[in-house]
């Protein structure tokens, strides 16, 4: 025979008594419930600080670096996958492309609010040679696109990691 108290137990907690804890009054995400489908989708990028696309995101000697597209899947599992097409061009030398260069990595829903995880997986993507990965000129990249952001409707808001603003429009759900 049970006792007593695990019978009480067992009819409390069946009864809905343990609840989610919360964090100021707000129930974190649930991983396991579908996302929204007003969320769910692929995004391209817009603009960088108001940019329009291509944007120079750095310069560094005869050099610059231009981003020329972008794009943001946010998949219903809550995992996400942004990649990247950029152009370097150097005084005297054939343009070069990198592609698929980006960051996978999970996101929570709360109401407008997207917040894309802080330690997403790099994806390496393939640069013609002679890219230049690493200079002091360049002011963004697509690998620091994470933190907060905000939708509206068919927009998609992000704040840089270094500051700044990144928008993005839903090409499809």
């Amino acid at each position: 025979m049970k006792s007593p108290k695990a019978v009480a137990l067992l009819i409390f907690l069946l009864a809905g008594g343990c609840t989610t804890p919360t964090m100021n009054g707000v129930a974190p995400a649930d991983e396991l419930s579908p996302v929204p489908a007003s969320v769910a989708g692929t995004y391209r990028l817009q603009s960088v600080n108001d940019q329009a696309l291509p944007a120079l995101v750095g310069s560094w000697d005869d050099c610059r670096e231009d981003l020329l597209s972008a794009a943001l899947t946010l998949r219903p599992n809550r995992r996400y996958l942004m990649t990247a097409t950029a152009r370097q061009e150097c005084a005297g030398a054939a343009p070069i492309e990198s592609r698929g260069r980006g960051t996978q990595g999970r996101y929570t829903v709360q109401g407008d609010t997207i917040r894309l995880d802080d330690e997403p997986t790099m994806l390496a993507g393939a640069a013609g040679p002679g890219w230049v990965d690493d200079y002091s000129g360049r002011r963004f990249a697509v690998e620091e696109i994470e933190g907060v952001g905000m939708l509206d409707g068919d927009t998609l808001t992000l704040r840089l990691e270094g500051g700044g603003i990144a928008t993005f429009r839903r090409m499809q759900r």
